[in-house]
């Protein structure tokens, strides 16, 4: 049986190109932050979510976060949507993954 960490590099290499382009955030719909780990990580990453929201308010930013990150989410006004990563749950992170492609 997979870990949930080995499913989600999977999925991440799916998603990625080996060749190198280049990024513009101009051209971008969506951004999703994975951010999943301590609650001090989620706290100082906050300001970013705000200066995006500032800078190209069109964007829809979501966030992959643990439960606990959840709280400190909940009434940011510049995060559009937040999942919740379920650790070593396969089958979660399985359906997670469908559902965020399917909003992107």
């Amino acid at each position: 049986m997979y870990s949930s960490k080995k499913l989600k590099a999977y999925f991440l290499r799916l998603l990625t190109n080996t060749k190198t382009t280049k990024f513009d955030i101009k051209n971008s719909r969506n951004i999703l932050f994975l951010r999943y780990d301590r609650i001090g990580d989620m706290v100082i990453t906050t300001p970013v979510f705000r200066e995006l929201k500032r800078e190209y308010p069109e964007i829809n930013i979501s966030v992959l976060a643990s439960k606990v990150n959840q709280t400190i989410l909940d009434n940011n006004p510049y995060v559009d949507k937040v999942y919740i990563n379920f650790k070593n749950n396969n089958q979660n992170v399985i359906m997670l993954f469908f559902r965020i492609m399917l909003r992107i």
